[in-house]
């Protein structure tokens, strides 16, 4: 075997693997699937490129034919079948959403703003080779010049995939912080609670957009995460969890957390929300993962924990009432 063909197979072994994840995972994954699919998406770079491509390719393959999907590729034909295949099976919502690249003229700059809808979650790849992964009605801007790669987190959550480049830095501006990476994975969310980043592979550096020398910059460690506040509180790393680096697959997993906090997680992603008629039971704590786009499934679960109804709103919430 030449050493082309022995990259190719390599590469077809990849992607095949990709697309198996994917099947995975839009059926019912346990956690063991969860925290396997994470420590084989962030092994290799390879492992990642090819899932990513699944995903961002799922508009411009979501009208091919079921029939195509399921021919049999040659070793050497386009992956075209593959990337159809893994669009039927695709279930994060591809909703209607804005995605435009302009060139400066002086062809110096790249510009591009990005944003998603309530329930939609998007991969895109950038023109340096880097990815990006937007959340749930989420924004951002940005910009590519010769010396810098800049993107501002608008509102929301993203994850960024970053390629290594030490004359270019990559630099994600986010409230009042500015996170700084030359290379690895990490995830910036914007939240009522503060803004939380969270390295997963490679170190990213947090510092404030007003540094100063009492403000120095904070290194994070792959595996750990920072909320980052401006009233004074702590911002020292802690420990991530991986419950907390799922969510680019449509799931959301919990631990030992207030229903509170979950009930805003899912109602993030769906125009029908969950609402809580008894005030007390946001205080009520909650383990486990769900779908995203299912709140109908978590309100029922809800009540069967802690003693409630689901009740249909007047705007067709689904509202929580304690059985009298």
């Amino acid at each position: 075997m030449t050493v082309e063909e022995s990259a190719f197979c390599a590469s077809e072994s990849v992607r095949q693997q990709a697309l198996a994840w994917l099947v995975r995972l839009r059926g019912e994954p346990s956690q063991d699937d969860l925290a396997a699919f994470e420590a084989w998406y962030i092994a290799d770079q390879r492992h990642a490129d090819a899932y990513d491509a699944l995903l961002s390719s799922w508009e411009k393959t979501a009208k091919l034919p079921v029939a195509t999907a399921r021919r049999r590729a040659s070793p050497r034909r386009d992956a075209a079948p593959w990337i159809a295949l893994a669009a039927t099976l695709l279930l994060i919502v591809a909703g209607a959403s804005f995605f435009h690249w302009r060139r400066a003229s002086d062809g110096r700059a790249t510009v591009a703003s990005l944003t998603t809808q309530l329930g939609e979650i998007r991969a895109v790849a950038l023109d340096d080779g880097s990815r990006l992964t937007l959340d749930t009605d989420s924004a951002v801007d940005i910009r590519f010049g010769r010396d810098e790669r800049r993107v501002r987190l608008l509102r929301g959550r993203a994850r960024f995939a970053v390629v290594g480049n030490e004359q270019r830095v990559f630099l994600v501006i986010a409230g009042s912080r500015e996170i700084i990476a030359r290379g690895g994975l990490f995830d910036v969310g914007q939240r009522p609670w503060g803004l939380t980043i969270a390295a997963l592979k490679g170190t990213v550096d947090v510092r404030s957009t007003e540094a100063s020398p009492s403000r120095p910059a904070i290194q994070l460690q792959p595996g750990q995460q920072l909320l980052a506040q401006d009233d004074g509180g702590s911002n020292r790393p802690v420990l991530g969890r991986a419950a907390d680096t799922r969510w680019p697959l449509g799931m959301l997993t919990f631990a030992d957390a207030p229903l509170g906090e979950v009930a805003t997680s899912i109602n993030r992603y769906n125009k029908t929300q969950i609402v809580f008629r008894d005030p007390s039971l946001a205080t009520r704590r909650f383990t486990g993962t769900i779908k995203a786009r299912r709140p109908a499934e978590l309100a029922a679960m809800i009540a069967a924990m802690f003693d409630q109804r689901v009740e249909r709103g007047p705007a067709g919430n689904l509202v929580l009432v304690p059985w009298k």
